[in-house]
């Protein structure tokens, strides 16, 4: 019997030992799994605090309140609290009332605060499936920042596409394909189509023939350097002159824009005409005309001018320099010596940008010529030249000169005294005698020179109108002599 009972004894502590040993072991995975549950919660917390969104939750009771991540606030008091103390009055006001409604009926919503501090947040309430209430905030600041950049550049492109259709000239730009990308207003009302359209065609600003051509012009474009050409071009029934330029735009495209040349090519061409009008007026004239452009080369000469100086013709339609064209001459001595010939040709070239006022001279040539030499800017740049022969007119006056100077020395030498009187009544000349006569001194004829006839008669000596004899007071009248020589002085005067 008492082995019995020690028998049953031994079972019961066995089982005993055995359903301890059992606990111990679950108690022990608890534990394990307790501890691998603080790890999880930690590393997803952790997790969560790296998450730029902060959440707050509530239990379904109301009873505790829980935040997750960097729920912005500080200071005493939960986190929700601390939240809305940080936010702008506005939108505290604003905000509390839909959490109340959420927490009341769930109702979901979605809200942007801003911060105090200037950071502006998303706020979103939920209800979740087992009845907790969560706000995610979101700090959408970049985001908003982000929008705004967006918005500006948009605003900012639309104004630079307003721009860009406004330019007056027809722009467009090609892709590295040497593809049209895009164009304005301008190029596509020249081909009389929508943008759309144009682009989608790929239609160029060139005649059908002349498509090519423009293609070939954007490859050399691209290549890095600017290229540029005329064109004519049919633009809204009439023939356009346009000057098309293409030039890289970094990116292995292109970009391109045409200028209307049509007035000026009209401009060009009435020019011209009038330049052939002048030459022809001057090829008809007697003097040596010349005429060198801006870049200091012979641009006109007529054929006195050749003659003038034996110099071929042909050779002058090469367009010689000025300096080429002095050497010619100096070299078949056709122009004075000069000591230092040097000197002089820079003073010529010289006068190509200091010359402001037309310039007269007088040169005399080694064959015993004389030429009036008139030097002036022309009016497109460059100067003009015209040279006259004076040899024979010096030579006239020289000879007018002579004979004057020989009518003065026998007037002086004639007892007689002689006046000559202007068609103004006016002295214009006189001889020593005149003087002595009329006891009048040198000085006086001068001053007197401006003086009508009736000054030069004494206050003793009239004149009646009727064109009788001269009276003279009785003293004078006694004088018969006198009254012959004014009465000569007067014929002289009226036949003059």
């Amino acid at each position: 019997m008492i082995e019995v009972v020690a028998i049953v004894g031994f079972l019961i502590a066995a089982l005993a030992a055995a359903q301890w040993l059992r606990a111990r072991a679950r108690l022990r995975e608890a534990l394990l799994g307790r501890d691998a549950v603080e790890q999880s919660r930690a590393a997803l917390a952790a997790v969560l605090d790296t998450v730029p969104v902060a959440a707050l939750w509530w239990r379904r009771d109301g009873s505790e309140e829980n935040a997750v991540g960097a729920v912005p606030g500080s200071g005493a008091g939960a986190p929700y609290s601390r939240f809305l103390a940080a936010l702008t009055p506005a939108d505290a006001a604003r905000l509390s009332p839909v959490v109340e409604r959420l927490h009341e009926t769930g109702a979901p919503f979605a809200e942007r605060v801003s911060l105090s501090a200037g950071p502006e947040y998303r706020v979103d309430g939920a209800l979740t499936a087992s009845g907790d209430r969560v706000l995610w905030l979101s700090d959408v600041s970049q985001a908003r920042a982000a929008e705004e950049s967006g918005n500006t550049a948009a605003a900012a492109a639309a104004a630079l596409r307003q721009a860009f259709n406004a330019i007056p000239l027809p722009v467009w730009r090609r892709d590295r394909t040497l593809r049209l990308i895009d164009c304005n207003n301008s190029y596509a009302g020249a081909l009389d189509s929508l943008r759309e359209t144009v682009l989608g065609d790929g239609r160029e600003l060139a005649a059908e023939a002349g498509r090519e051509k423009a293609r070939a012009l954007a490859r050399a474009a691209a290549s890095g350097t600017i290229k540029s050409e005329r064109r004519h071009i049919v633009i809204g029934g009439s023939r356009r002159l346009l000057e098309v330029c293409e030039l890289p735009d970094g990116a292995g495209g292109t970009i391109g824009f045409a200028v209307d040349r049509t007035d000026l090519e009209s401009a060009e061409s009435e020019l011209a005409r009038h330049i052939n009008a002048h030459g022809q007026v001057l090829e008809n004239i007697h003097a040596a005309v010349a005429i060198y452009g801006p870049d200091k080369r012979l641009s006109f000469f007529n054929s006195a001018f050749a003659q003038l100086w034996s110099i071929e013709e042909d050779w002058l339609a090469g367009h010689p320099s000025l300096d080429e064209v002095l050497e010619r001459l100096r070299e078949r001595r056709r122009i004075p010596e000069f000591a230092d010939f040097r000197m002089f040709k820079r003073q010529q070239v010289g006068l190509f940008t200091s010359l402001i006022e037309p310039q007269h001279e007088l040169m005399h040539l080694p064959d015993g010529r004389t030429l009036s030499v008139s030097m002036s800017p022309h009016p497109l740049g460059g100067l003009l030249f015209v040279y006259e022969d004076v040899t024979d007119r010096l030579a006239l006056e020289r000879s007018y000169n002579t004979l004057i100077e020989v009518q003065r020395e026998t007037l002086d030498n004639l007892y007689e005294g002689t006046a000559l009187f202007g068609s103004d009544g006016r002295l214009k000349l006189h001889n020593p005698a005149y003087r002595k006569i009329w006891d009048l001194s040198e000085a006086e004829l001068v001053v007197q020179r401006f003086q009508p006839l009736a000054a030069f008669v004494p206050r003793d000596v009239l004149r009646l109108e009727d064109g009788e004899d001269v009276l003279l007071d009785r003293e004078l009248a006694k004088d018969r002599g006198f009254l012959r020589q004014v009465a000569d002085a007067e014929l002289r005067a009226q036949v003059h």
